[in-house]
């Protein structure tokens, strides 16, 4: 087991990526906006431990244990604001980053969260900030690597990959995380979905165990078993 938030350090310094690191931070998504005035975007914050993570709403983010999860937030300047099918996006960019890289049970739930069979896996919180004409979108990811916090139906990849997961592995899929993630932000300042991202979410979503989505609509509201129209903002 090796300590993530050093690793993506590491990963980063290597790549020229730019990345801000603390061992320990109070929430990576609060410190992403006071480090904007410093840090050209696109940047990482990430930390090995948080003291106040959040979730979204009133929610809050419990930390895997023994700094055994990711803990990370992506900063990007847009050229407007993010649209309303950031966070769908934003889902499904950690949904293929994982997919592709691990044969595993995955799917995603709608709003926000990333599952295996019917445990959690990782959690998202997106958060807009404006300052003037300059528009940011912070994607801050929650993911349960080596460890996972004992909370009902919360699960961590070294769980279910049959081995152990060597750093080199991790990095190649943190890699692919980072290239997704850029593609999504530059996706979600568009107000709709592209034909492909629509199937790619159906997709993603029906592996769901108890998914009732039966339609991704271009503007990334959803359409559920009783054909109600729901917006995703309002999951």
């Amino acid at each position: 087991m090796f300590d993530i938030g050093l690793s993506i350090k590491e990963w980063a310094k290597a790549e020229n990526v730019k990345v801000y690191y603390e061992e320990e931070l109070s929430s990576t998504n609060e410190i992403s906006k006071e480090k904007i005035s410093e840090f050209d975007s696109p940047f990482i914050v990430v930390t090995s431990k948080q003291t106040s993570g959040k979730g979204r709403g009133e929610n809050t983010w419990t930390d895997s244990p023994d700094k055994g999860g990711l803990l990370a937030s992506w900063v990007y300047k847009l050229k407007k604001p993010a649209q309303p099918i950031a966070t769908p996006l934003f889902g499904l960019a950690t949904f293929k980053a994982f997919d592709q890289d691990f044969d595993l049970n995955l799917s995603l739930k709608a709003p926000n969260d990333i599952y295996i069979d019917e445990k959690k896996l990782a959690g998202l919180l997106l958060e807009g900030l404006s300052q003037g004409d300059d528009h940011y979108l912070i994607a801050g990811l929650g993911l349960n690597v080596f460890t996972h916090p004992s909370v009902a139906n919360s699960t961590a990849l070294i769980d279910h990959i049959g081995s152990d997961l060597e750093k080199n592995r991790w990095l190649r899929t943190f890699s692919n995380l980072n290239a997704l993630m850029s593609q999504a932000s530059l996706a979600c300042q568009d107000e709709k979905l592209s034909d492909i991202y629509i199937k790619d979410l159906e997709k993603a979503l029906s592996l769901y165990p108890k998914n009732n989505i039966t339609k991704v609509l271009p503007d990334g509201s959803i359409e559920v078993f009783n054909k109600d129209i729901i917006s995703w903002r309002d999951l």
